[in-house]
């Protein structure tokens, strides 16, 4: 007996199947883009600043259209996250392959180091898991890496770019575990300071020193403190 086909609900939210449920996580992309771009700006930064976005929206409908094939259910929302993961799978593909085409330099070598961090926080995702404090660091420090691959894709040499990477490293993983621990204060649960104190002086510390060591401009320290 064949199947029977899926209601399409015309009540789809596609909103919360097309777009990124957590607001704050488009930083993870737009930050390091910036960065990059204002860097070394290119052709082939822009395309993988692209390739970045697309990679970063095609994670919702992928997670949904996932769980929902393992369980052997297809909802009209299955099908409507398969075609945001098609569409988005495209973008990626076609600018990631038109960055390649025109970098000045090759750019493989950051994204290789970042995908550990990726498949930790996809591993995560998958185990609904997706805000544990893991996987919110491993996405953050993955995410980062468009910096210095747009760096080099523009031509900047490979120490700078690595330092553009650890100074977004060095900012975003204290800042998380400090909006972590607020968050646990407004629920009223115990917390303690020191954790974040630690990271955010250690953070500024290895700032300077990168800065002392000429990769880095003294301006990077005002956004790491």
């Amino acid at each position: 007996m064949s199947q029977a086909r899926p209601k399409m609900d015309v009540n789809v939210n596609l909103r919360s199947i097309a777009l990124p449920v957590q607001h704050g996580g488009w930083g993870f992309w737009l930050e390091p883009v910036l960065v990059g771009l204002l860097v070394a700006p290119s052709a082939a930064g822009f395309w993988l600043a692209l390739a970045g976005l697309g990679a970063f929206l095609l994670h919702q409908p992928l997670r949904l259209a996932a769980k929902d094939t393992l369980k052997g259910k297809r909802y009209a929302r299955t099908i409507w996250a398969w075609r945001f993961v098609a569409l988005y799978g495209v973008v990626t593909l076609v600018s990631f392959a038109l960055a390649l085409a025109q970098a000045q330099q090759s750019f493989w070598a950051v994204l290789l180091l970042a995908l550990p961090f990726a498949l930790v926080q996809l591993w995560h995702e998958f185990q609904n898991e997706g805000r544990e404090m893991l996987a919110e660091l491993a996405g953050a420090v993955a995410f980062g890496a468009l910096a210095p691959a747009i760096a080099l894709a523009g031509g900047t040499a490979l120490p700078l770019a690595l330092a553009l990477w650890a100074a977004l490293a060095l900012r975003s993983v204290p800042s998380i575990i400090y909006v972590r621990a607020r968050l646990r204060v407004e629920r009223g649960q115990a917390v303690s300071a020191r954790p974040a104190v630690t990271l955010h002086l250690g953070g500024v510390a290895l700032l300077a020193a990168l800065v002392a060591g000429g990769l880095l401009h003294w301006g990077i320290l005002l956004g790491g403190v």
